[in-house]
């Protein structure tokens, strides 16, 4: 059976990007996902900011096995870090 990990980005603006990057481990993604969250709070700040019609960006981590894909991480649920 074949199977990996993949990231599925939500921007501020509501479009979907699915992420062709295939990971091994859901470390490797979680890092993925968080680093792109910070390029975008960093963007939206430059730009002044996420505005009444945004919401803020987060990612869902999908395993795919051969044609099936399940949410396996969604970073709305993550704890924040103190």
């Amino acid at each position: 059976m074949n199977k990996c990990l993949r990231v599925v980005f939500v921007y501020p603006d509501g479009h979907i990007e699915d992420i062709q990057e295939e990971f091994n481990n859901v470390d490797d993604a979680k890092a993925y996902g968080d680093r792109m969250v910070g390029m975008v709070y960093q963007t939206e700040e430059f730009h002044g900011g996420f505005g009444s019609r945004k919401r803020k960006p987060y990612y869902m981590i999908v395993e795919i096995k051969e044609k099936e894909r399940v949410m396996i991480f969604d970073s709305r649920n993550q704890k924040k870090k103190k």
